[in-house]
């Protein structure tokens, strides 16, 4: 896995300069912004009876990448505040990185 790789090679994304890291934070919170208002559509779509396990299904699965991103910015912020271990930067990487899959896979 590269993240072990980089790990052992001392690389990652802590040596990213912070704003690098900054710039990336900030994609993934306007995406969020614009996946929390597509939600919002959806809500008002299914309070004007356009509803059917499959619109769930999606709203569902709109709700928990939301919560990822949320997760990342709110682990990112807390490791920018207290310099947190690489350690734990690396695991807010793989969240951003999951994300990315799911938008490669047409899921966002």
């Amino acid at each position: 896995m590269d993240t072990r790789k980089n790990q052992r090679e001392g690389r990652g994304m802590s040596s990213l300069p912070s704003p690098c890291i900054n710039r990336i934070v900030d994609d993934i919170r306007d995406c969020r912004d614009g996946l929390i208002s597509m939600r919002a559509d959806c809500v008002q779509a299914f309070a004007a009876g356009e509803n059917g396990p499959f619109a769930w299904k999606e709203l569902s699965q709109l709700q928990s990448i939301i919560m990822a991103f949320d997760a990342v910015i709110e682990e990112t912020g807390s490791l920018t505040a207290r310099a947190a271990p690489e350690a734990n930067l690396e695991a807010a990487i793989e969240e951003i990185r999951l994300v990315a899959a799911l938008r490669h896979e047409g899921l966002i």
